[in-house]
């Protein structure tokens, strides 16, 4: 009969040494906010002539007479209106005519406004959302 030997090893032994783990840096999450894209820029309006001088240059507007003021937008001149107002008088707004593609004029009839004094000469986005113009004009 053979007789049985016991070889006993180490454990372990006889392997090749493992390499330590190479820590990998995390990962990075993805957001899961929801983003926001807009179409375009903001809709705004540019007040550029008053009875056709340069805005920045008018002294004040005769109210016995047809006031006209132009100007620009970046989209198109849709729904736009324009008015006079102070603390003492808010007349309702007037509807501005498109002249071009970009390009808008607004004419306050004669006596809009029929007491003197300091207003606030706005044009602005009636039917939506955008920037609009204003000035502080003389109505005498």
């Amino acid at each position: 009969m053979a007789k049985k030997t016991s070889v006993t090893q180490k454990k372990g032994a006889g392997k090749k040494a493992a390499k330590k783990a190479i820590k990998k840096p995390a990962a990075k999450k993805k957001s899961t906010a929801a983003m926001v894209l807009t179409a375009g820029p903001i809709a705004s309006i540019t007040i550029s002539k008053i009875n056709g001088v340069s805005a920045e240059s008018v002294s004040s507007l005769d109210h016995t007479v047809a006031n006209t003021v132009t100007g620009f937008c970046n989209g198109a001149p849709i729904g736009i209106l324009g008015h006079l107002y102070n603390d003492a008088n808010t007349p309702a707004s007037v509807a501005a005519t498109a002249l071009g593609a970009h390009s808008w004029s607004v004419t306050f009839p004669a006596n809009y406004v029929t007491v003197a004094g300091e207003y606030v000469l706005e044009v602005y986005f009636g039917s939506g959302t955008g920037v609009s113009d204003s000035m502080v004009v003389t109505v005498t």
